[in-house]
């Protein structure tokens, strides 16, 4: 029986695969300036480099192949601006394909897949909350918020160079790491189910919560609540 649904499975995933377009970059490497209506969030699913830029105009800019850019869909609904290859499309053999998009109030990103995200200057949301669902990573020079939330589900990474928080609420779910030494927070929670690690700098009090072999590193001298039920250890840097 085993056998007969692993069968079941592995035509399935032929027939998926099959049924995709495949799209070959071809010619040279052009720029497309698109509009967009307001948004709040955002979500990436392009392998390439990405940048956000905190800025009064909208304006998506992509810089690929024709053919390529072509194939990238731009959509706002429900205040969610989504960036994504087009349905049942698959990109390959391509030169770099770089995005930014910039816009005012933006307080959610999620990067899905194998991008590489960047947030040049400085992010002030008044809650802000990353995520990466993948392998890509997230990069981000500064950051002020009242309530910084993070979450990785898979081996992506996100590293926060400099920054104030009131309060942090960390989640890897997966071998990601996420590196807020360069943010001052007051309080901290933290929760890793993998092999993760969590890089944070807390003033008050620190409440970290692991199940694996991650680790949380922390600078400062908060109170620290541990609950572990792994191999993973809470250290002090």
């Amino acid at each position: 029986m085993k056998n007969v649904y692993a069968a079941i499975l592995i035509a399935l995933a032929v027939i998926s695969l099959s049924s995709c377009k495949k799209v070959i970059g071809t010619g040279p490497v052009v720029s497309e300036s698109r509009t967009t209506a307001s948004f709040s969030e955002i979500e990436f699913s392009v392998p390439g480099s990405i940048r956000y830029i905190d800025s009064e105009t909208r304006e998506i800019i992509i810089e690929a192949q024709r053919n390529i850019i072509d194939v990238i869909e731009t959509r706002v609904s429900d205040n969610k601006l989504k960036v994504y290859v087009r349905d049942n499309t698959n990109i390959r053999s391509h030169e770099e394909i770089t995005i930014t998009v910039k816009g005012p109030g933006v307080n959610r990103i999620a990067l899905q897949g194998s991008g590489n995200l960047e947030i040049p200057g400085a992010f002030t949301p008044t809650n802000a909350r990353l995520s990466i669902s993948g392998s890509g990573n997230m990069t981000v020079d500064n950051i002020e918020t009242n309530s910084l939330e993070v979450n990785i589900s898979g081996s992506g990474n996100i590293k926060v160079r400099d920054g104030l928080a009131v309060d942090e609420n960390i989640t890897i779910s997966g071998s990601g790491n996420v590196d807020l030494v360069g943010v001052e927070a007051s309080t901290a929670t933290t929760k890793t189910s993998g092999s993760g690690s969590i890089t944070v700098f807390v003033h008050d009090e620190l409440n970290a919560r692991i199940s694996g072999s991650g680790d949380v590193y922390y600078k400062g001298d908060p109170t620290v609540n541990v609950d572990v039920s792994g191999s993973g250890k809470v250290r002090k840097m």
